[in-house]
């Protein structure tokens, strides 16, 4: 048996505790780039959650101010009108 060992040349002993700890450190580096990932999904849907967000309160206040717009504006007019009847003497 001696023999067969010699014949095997030079072994590295530590060799399999190399490959273990490689080991482990690829599955620590897996599971870290998992993680990774899921904080990166979840990192997305919170920017469209809070695009959509914004999106709608533009949409709310622009809708808002093109009314009271639209409001101020047809008071204007209908003052005007009246002013320009009254001046030609309807």
């Amino acid at each position: 048996m001696e023999r067969e060992i010699n014949l095997l040349g030079n072994i590295n002993f530590k060799a399999e505790e190399d490959y273990q700890e490689l080991k482990d450190r690829h599955t620590d580096y897996v599971e870290r780039d998992k993680k990774l990932l899921e904080e990166r999904r979840a990192i997305k849907e919170l920017l469209e959650e809070i695009e959509s967000k914004k999106l709608k309160a533009f949409l709310k206040a622009y809708e808002q101010i093109k009314q009271e717009l639209f409001q101020d504006l047809s008071q204007t007019v209908s003052r005007r009108e009246g002013i320009y009847a009254v001046g030609k003497g309807r």
